[in-house]
């Protein structure tokens, strides 16, 4: 292998394999359901199985007032496991984390002497905004209190070191990559607004999504279908003798409008917590929204494979209600709203439209009750939300257990921690976890020690063929290495070609001490049209990382483990990781 000269940067595991990597070029880009990659630092030591099968588990424990409370220990807690008592293997209080600069008021520019703090600890957030229900306020509102906050935490024009961010939107129309880079932050999230499919305004009767489920689903007797047909009759969209038809009708139109709505918005949020998951550090989807409705079958099959998929990857949910703080309309001010003098409906209409906790909102309360995550509403103080959000709670409770005969067959555990301390308190935390299934069980001791055997050698191994090469990145070298498909053990089962394989790239001296490390463990879910392209001669499956290290002579050690078969593939190269280029002095100075 050719040397190559570098600069300077920190070690981040690359998962190029899905095309996300920042100046590497992919032929063909795999789907995001096509591919996992679990990374982690790679240390030369045996992981026994007991450690691998950690379950970690984030607490927040509130009192009556809503404050987080941080006066606890371990043995305040108890974690059940499917209704089993489990030890607690591992237990620490975490503190916010946060840029070591006061939050601003408003989005003024950062003065040359506003400097962040690094994070201790890397984070991704995807700020999702629903731009496919509500009104155009509620969703400009939100907007405004998001900028705000980004103008306090921005430092020079970029997020804290360690932070990066990304935006997507219900409708899809509002993209953009993870990047640290405040400005572009902005630019994306004022090119947000409600789309032009959302909104009924103008309608005769004004029926709301949830006032149309009913009509349909629950018959004509409701107070949801007498409203609907007092609010026509008065405006004059219908006679006495068919008002019911047009009152069905308006509703089928609204309820196929609110559905479809719905179903998109859980489509993207779904991809959007696959985009997440391969993001480093810990991963947090904001969903910004004014409501919205899984009140079928479908809905509520969709509403879980999102919260499935969040929980199998370790990716938090909070939902915040773009309505904020909502007053009851006042009596008669529309047509649309009368206050009709009839009890019963003007109940129903106060109860289920009116501020406070309504039907709109079960479905993000849901997301974010089973994620761990927090679910905001009736609150106008969006910009303090938005801190927490991003920045994690001011005080939580990292706790883990090792499951007592854990099998791995896939199936959902269901979780749930108490506080055993006498009081009233409310416990946020997600709901369970998946177990590994067959093909994600931990490499045994004796894989393990073929690994680190490997990784600490010199000698090629050739059972796969793989090809790896190298490139300048600052602060070391980004290797990557490309596996040729057609040597892996592939399987076929529900049109998909599976397989997986553990790789490490790692940095070593040249008389082979051991430097730094990454490990990517990675599972193939490949459609046959993939697979063909990456066979093509100089394709392949590409992973890659980037790993830090001090100027000098190393060898480049590539090792993948395919632990269904033990095959192996091991190579080595040299490099040079050269001093940073000096720098221009300032000439204004």
């Amino acid at each position: 292998m050719r040397s190559a000269a570098i600069g300077r940067c920190c070690c981040v595991l690359a998962a190029i394999l899905a095309g996300l990597s920042a100046g590497q070029s992919v032929p063909h880009r795999l789907g995001a359901d096509e591919v996992s990659v679990r990374e982690s630092k790679y240390l030369p030591a045996v992981e026994f199985s007991a450690a691998a099968n950690s379950v970690p588990v984030e607490v927040r424990v509130l009192d009556r007032s809503g404050s987080a409370v941080a006066s606890f220990g371990k043995g305040d807690f108890r974690i059940e496991d499917k209704g089993t008592p489990q030890t607690i293997a591992s237990f620490s209080k975490v503190q916010r984390e946060g840029a070591a600069v006061p939050r601003l008021s408003t989005r003024a520019e950062p003065g040359p002497s506003h400097v962040c703090a690094a994070l201790r600890q890397p984070r991704s957030v995807l700020l999702y905004f629903d731009d496919l229900g509500g009104q155009p306020n509620e969703l400009a509102y939100a907007r405004e209190k998001l900028l705000d906050y980004l103008g306090g935490a921005e430092c020079n024009g970029r997020l804290p070191a360690g932070e990066t961010m990304a935006v997507v939107t219900g409708s899809g129309l509002a993209i953009e990559n993870f990047t640290a880079d405040a400005a572009a932050l902005r630019r994306t999230l004022l090119s947000i607004s409600l789309h032009p499919r959302a909104g009924t305004a103008g309608f005769c009767p004004l029926i709301t999504s949830y006032q149309a489920w009913e009509i349909i689903q629950i018959g004509p007797d409701t107070d949801a279908n007498q409203l609907a047909m007092m609010q026509a009759s008065r405006c004059g969209a219908c006679g006495s003798r068919d008002c019911m038809t047009v009152v069905r009708s308006r509703a089928e139109e609204v309820w196929g409008a609110a559905d479809g709505a719905a179903r998109d918005t859980l489509a993207t949020l779904r991809n959007a917590v696959d985009v997440l998951s391969r993001q480093p550090g810990r991963r947090t989807l904001i969903l910004t929204s004014s409501g919205f409705l899984t009140q079928d079958f479908i809905l509520q099959q969709q509403q879980q494979s999102v919260i499935d998929r969040a929980l199998r990857e370790g990716v938090v949910i909070d939902a915040l209600d773009a309505k904020a703080l909502q007053a009851p309309a006042a009596s008669n001010a529309r047509w649309d709203d009368p206050w009709l003098n009839d009890p019963q409906l003007d109940y129903w209409r106060l109860s289920n439209e009116s501020g406070g906790f309504s039907p709109v909102d079960s479905a993000m309360w849901e997301i974010a009750e089973s994620t761990g995550g927090d679910f905001l509403h009736d609150s106008n103080d969006l910009q303090a939300a938005y801190a927490q959000d991003i920045e994690g709670p001011e005080t939580y409770y990292a706790l883990s257990f090792v499951p007592t005969g854990l099998k791995y067959d896939g199936a959902f555990h269901h979780l749930k921690v108490k506080v055993t301390r006498p009081g009233d308190w409310r416990v946020a935390a997600r709901y369970g976890y998946f177990a590994p299934a067959a093909d994600e069980a931990p490499l045994s001791d004796a894989q393990q020690q073929t690994l680190i055997r490997e990784v600490l050698g010199s000698d090629r191994q050739a059972k796969l063929d793989a090809v790896l090469g190298a490139q300048a990145a600052p602060g070391g070298v980004h290797a990557t290495i490309r596996l040729n498909p057609n040597t892996l053990a592939l399987k076929h089962a529900d049109g998909r070609h599976l397989g997986r394989i553990t790789l490490v790239l790692a940095l070593l001296t040249p008389d082979g001490k051991f430097i730094t490390g990454e490990r990517a463990d990675v599972s193939f879910h490949l459609t046959d049209g993939s697979l063909k392209e990456i066979s093509r001669p100089g394709e392949g499956l590409p992973v890659g990382a980037t790993l830090t290290a001090a100027p000098g002579s190393y060898r480049l050690r590539a090792v993948a483990l395919e632990p269904s078969t033990g095959a192996l593939l091991a190579i080595t190269g040299r490099l040079e990781i050269a001093p940073p280029e000096p720098r221009e002095p300032d000439r204004n100075h």
